[in-house]
């Protein structure tokens, strides 16, 4: 979510994001459970794939507990890594949406704040491409990711107990994460402008976003 002051505007992809200036608040959600189980689908081996076609077809005709568990498995092993991989792979229209926000609403007498529920991980990633963009140096980065790890926060804590999640994985915001987040996009995009390019953040709303924030 992108505050930049109160009242309330909401981002969803099939209608054209209508930023205000003042006195509104603009919820982006970037975690889009749908969006974490398809990819987490498409990461599977055709054996996993297979059984997840299965136990669809368990869970539709009588029982989820085996299609939720063959999930829980995948999401426990990826922990904060995968959530992170996954927000960069399908969240790129939040992610674009909430850099225009920033860049179109901070001025010289007014401010915009950031946050999601832990303020870590959603928040974090916008925050390193905002700090990316001003400049700042993946070591800078990552030191300002990881100021959040005191609070112990956990992602996904929204998702009920029942489906076991090991929150262990979710804990924190330790350097590894943002640290892993860099390179993934580093190797699947080829770079952090690249990856901002795709989305749709050029070099003209980056040098906009720099100058909004840094002169």
């Amino acid at each position: 979510m992108v505050q930049s002051a109160f009242g309330m505007r909401s981002f969803t992809r099939d209608v054209t994001f209508d930023i205000k200036t003042a006195n509104t608040r603009h919820h982006i959600p970037m975690l889009d459970y749908t969006r974490y189980y398809k990819a987490i689908l498409s990461r599977m081996t055709l054996v996993e794939k297979f059984k997840a076609a299965v136990f669809n077809a368990q869970a539709v005709l009588f029982d989820p507990t085996n299609q939720r568990a063959q999930f829980v498995v995948k999401v426990n092993e990826g922990g904060l890594f995968l959530l992170n991989e996954i927000m960069v792979d399908t969240s790129g229209p939040e992610i674009l949406a909430a850099l225009d926000v920033i860049s179109t609403t901070v001025t010289e007498t007014t401010a915009c704040a950031f946050y999601c529920k832990q303020g870590k991980d959603r928040t974090g990633l916008v925050a390193l491409f905002v700090l990316h963009v001003c400049g700042a140096s993946e070591t800078e980065i990552v030191d300002d990711y990881h100021l959040s790890d005191a609070m112990r926060k956990t992602a996904l804590g929204a998702v009920s107990n029942e489906l076991k999640i090991d929150y262990t994985k979710f804990a924190g915001a330790p350097c590894e994460v943002v640290q892993y987040t860099l390179a993934y996009v580093k190797h699947t995009y080829g770079s952090l402008d690249e990856y901002l390019d795709q989305i749709g953040f050029d070099d003209t709303k980056r040098r906009a976003l720099r100058k909004t924030l840094c002169e």
